[in-house]
């Protein structure tokens, strides 16, 4: 499996939380990026480091293998438009796989014509020029109303 990261995120996402304290592991937001745009996840990766923020991400669902394994994140940010499918089938897939997983779709063109009757785990559809910081502390921000929930 290949990440673009930097090595400083690669450090912080190989972190180890002591296995023992299951609470610590509950809070600590865990972030999943798919979008098929290099630059955009190398920035995303390094705005993360900056917000000590973890983040994985991939340039495709095959990367990541199987949607199941979406239930080891937070929350999720997908790219509207990826090579083979979108991000509303992906959303989709996650509403009847993944409980309970915020997704926040972005975009570089404006969407709201395309998405309409989104799934219910969307929470947000964003145009990428809002800004990384933006987009990050919108996934952090869900990603604690969606732990506080489950802890």
């Amino acid at each position: 499996m290949s990440h673009i990261k930097t090595p400083q995120a690669e450090a912080q996402s190989k972190r180890q939380l002591p296995s023992d304290n299951l609470a610590y592991k509950q809070t600590e937001p865990r972030i999943l990026l798919i979008d098929d745009d290099p630059v955009f996840l190398a920035i995303m990766n390094q705005s993360a480091y900056i917000e000590h923020l973890q983040l994985d991400t991939y340039l495709s669902l095959d990367e990541i293998g199987f949607i199941g394994l979406f239930s080891n994140y937070s929350v999720a940010i997908i790219d509207f438009e990826l090579e083979q499918m979108n991000a509303l089938y992906i959303a989709n897939c996650i509403d009847t796989l993944v409980k309970e997983l915020p997704v926040i779709i972005v975009s570089a063109k404006d969407r709201s014509r395309e998405c309409t009757n989104l799934p219910h785990c969307v929470k947000a559809v964003i145009s990428k020029s809002k800004g990384y910081s933006y987009i990050l502390n919108l996934a952090a921000s869900l990603s604690r109303r969606s732990i506080r929930s489950i802890v």
